[in-house]
């Protein structure tokens, strides 16, 4: 996996070295923040798969985690005086979440399967600040790339022998958008604060497969 991530920010830097040998060096970002995602960033199944391991129809409920925890880093290099390149790697985390079904026999809602995501987005794009002052408000967008990683965990016995689910690792181009401040400190470093919309599998999804999206919200540290 190493390896692949490895290739990936290779490729994109080698895509981009003619805009970057002609950006100069602006400054570097450490950042930190939660996530919030939407119903199926935990989800490795579709309703085809569902309706071939119940012969019933039975209520299911997704299970996806309330928000997550990112870090990362980001280099900007200076295009102009406003319009800065902006490359960034990061780590995202959300905790276990837990899918529930309908047991047919006693109606009851039991506990289905467990879900541990896990992502790695590598971005390249732009910011545009809109003032140039002790406060910098920017906005931005971007192209990306997204490992994936579901684990499923602590199967019910009851459904363990007909749900035959296997851990999903997936890679997904996607892309996002947001806006963000940053403010200018007379310390040895400044503040920002960012938000932003990401659709981690808009190209190369499965056609059965669902979209998976998160609003992240981020406190930044220039060093």
């Amino acid at each position: 996996m190493k390896r692949f991530v490895a290739t990936i920010i290779a490729s994109m830097l080698i895509f981009l070295s003619p805009t970057i040998s002609k950006a100069d060096f602006l400054d570097f970002w450490l950042y930190g923040g939660i996530a919030t995602p939407n119903d199926h960033i935990a989800t490795v199944y579709t309703e085809n798969w569902l309706n071939k391991v119940f012969s019933e129809p039975e209520e299911f409920f997704i299970g996806s985690s309330d928000y997550g925890w990112t870090i990362g880093v980001n280099p900007r290099f200076e295009l102009d005086d406003r319009a800065h390149l902006n490359i960034s790697l990061s780590y995202l985390n959300f905790p276990a979440a837990t899918s529930k079904v309908v047991n047919p026999n006693t109606k009851e809602v039991e506990p289905f399967f467990d879900t541990k995501t896990t992502i790695i987005p590598i971005t390249v794009g732009a910011d545009y600040y809109l003032t140039d002052s002790m406060f910098g408000l920017y906005v931005k967008a971007d192209i990306q790339y997204h490992y994936l990683s579901n684990t499923i965990e602590d199967i019910n016995d009851a459904y363990s022998e007909v749900t035959n689910l296997g851990n999903q690792k997936i890679g997904r181009f996607g892309a996002g958008v947001g806006a963000g401040i940053d403010i200018d400190l007379p310390l040895a470093f400044d503040l920002g604060i960012e938000v932003n919309y990401n659709w981690i599998n808009l190209i190369g999804k499965d056609d059965d497969e669902f979209d998976k999206e998160y609003l992240g919200m981020l406190l930044m540290i220039r060093l």
